[in-house]
């Protein structure tokens, strides 16, 4: 039976397991997700956390975008290595890769709160002119 490989994203989601498939040669199907729905098929398959990037692959799932690069390194062992086979060097490389990740994270996350006072502020606002 053929691995049936699945990867649930976000747009903003660093593209890290779309570009480890491409190096690797693997086929697999992309779901980009819409957080702004309630429901959307992500929360399923990782009901716990309810985030993506998520891979399922024959029904299993592995999260967190640096964990499925690592994995689809592993996996596909006989393709070209992603990672480096030395230890050191490949705690580095992952180390390396996560860091453009973490300003943009945080921006958004900055982003959605300034998102969130301006909604509460246009609400207050319109219940005042409502009331006035």
């Amino acid at each position: 039976m053929a691995d049936e490989v699945k990867l649930f994203s976000f747009w903003i989601n660093p593209h890290e397991s779309q570009i480890a498939f491409a190096e690797k040669g693997v086929k697999y199907v992309h779901s980009e997700e819409d957080l702004e729905e309630q429901e959307y098929p992500a929360s399923s398959v990782n009901p716990v956390y309810k985030n993506i990037p998520v891979l399922i692959r024959n029904g299993k799932q592995v999260c967190e975008s640096l964990i499925i690069v690592q994995h689809i390194d592993e996996m596909w062992k006989d393709k070209a290595p992603l990672l480096p086979s030395d230890l050191y060097e490949r705690t580095h490389s992952i180390i390396c890769a996560d860091f453009p990740n973490v300003p943009v994270f945080a921006i958004g996350r900055e982003a959605n709160k300034v998102a969130d006072w301006l909604a509460r502020a246009s609400r207050d606002h319109t219940i005042l002119m409502t009331n006035s």
